[in-house]
């Protein structure tokens, strides 16, 4: 066990990456299958911004004990159509608790959850929010974040904690767009 910290800028994590700024998702599992608390962090500099997009499974196999995935980010995370995070498969009978962290620099941030997406944790706590402290902030809608909404849930998304606890912590940009009005959480 221990902890697995990975801080970049932009992330986009997925199968077989091919250029910077890409994680593989493989070594994402492989860590938490060795029981490490992983966690995923960007920092916005440049031109990125500090978003984090998730393009490939992660599907734990049979933890060897409870523990931790955070992706924290700097400004957005975008957990894209059909992919899942998903503790209850392989034989896994251990917790996965999973934190989404967006808006880390209290700037304006949010979570999108694409359509047919997932989080299944085996009992263990789903988190979504933000802010600089994820246990009181919020993920913040942004002017250049789907209409300024802080979780935007799409269609046939599932959050199934197993008897864990699950917090949504989302707010709306103040003056956003009225075209839909912003939201703090949509479903």
């Amino acid at each position: 066990s221990g902890q697995w910290l990975i801080d970049p800028y932009d992330i986009t994590i997925e199968n077989s990456p091919s250029m910077g700024g890409v994680i593989d998702a493989n070594a994402i599992v492989s860590a938490l299958n060795g029981g490490a608390e992983v966690i995923v962090t960007t920092a916005g500099a440049g031109n990125q911004q500090g978003n984090m997009t998730l393009n490939a499974d992660l599907h734990t196999g049979a933890l060897p004990n409870d523990t931790t995935l955070t992706l924290h980010a700097h400004r957005n995370i975008v957990i894209n159509n059909g992919y899942s995070i998903d503790a209850t498969q392989n034989g896994n009978t251990k917790k996965l608790n999973v934190v989404l962290w967006a808006n880390s620099a209290g700037t304006g941030g949010g979570i999108e959850m694409g359509s047919n997406t997932a989080i299944r944790s085996n009992g263990g706590n789903i988190v979504l929010g933000g802010g600089t402290n994820i246990a009181t902030g919020y993920a913040v809608g942004s002017s250049n974040y789907e209409g300024g909404r802080g979780i935007w849930m799409r269609e046939a998304t599932v959050l199934n904690a197993g008897g864990g606890n699950i917090t949504l912590r989302g707010q709306g940009q103040e003056g956003g767009p009225q075209d839909p009005p912003a939201q703090g959480l949509q479903v």
